[in-house]
């Protein structure tokens, strides 16, 4: 009997934890030297749908992912693909998950490299 109840309680527990999500960088790797001025960019959301910034639908965990170049945002993107255009040299490019109405989650959850575009 006792074991019963002990896993009825680890059931619940897992049901009422809540999965934080994530975002990284798949593509370009950290560091890389790439061939410019258009470069292609790849990541990987876990936990949170992706959806067109227009959309709005409010208490859902979906949103999109704003794009930075250089400390300034250059596009709102509903898609894990991206491409850039950079000038040569250095980079740094940071993406950060919003909510459809344009609210950042708390704590952020954002992801960042820097590159070199040749």
């Amino acid at each position: 009997m006792l074991l019963v109840l002990l896993l009825a309680c680890s059931d619940k527990a897992n049901e009422s934890a809540i999965d934080v999500p994530t975002l990284v960088f798949l593509q370009p790797e950290a560091g890389a030297s790439v061939t410019g001025p258009d470069v292609a960019f790849t990541v990987v959301v876990e936990d949170f749908t992706l959806v067109e910034p227009s959309k709005h639908n409010e208490g859902v965990a979906e949103g999109f992912i704003r794009v930075s170049a250089d400390g300034t945002a250059v596009l709102d993107t509903g898609s894990t693909q991206f491409d850039l255009t950079l000038a040569a040299g250095g980079h740094t490019i940071a993406v950060e998950l919003f909510y459809t109405d344009g609210d950042a989650l708390e704590p952020a959850v954002s992801s960042s490299l820097s590159l070199t575009v040749l």
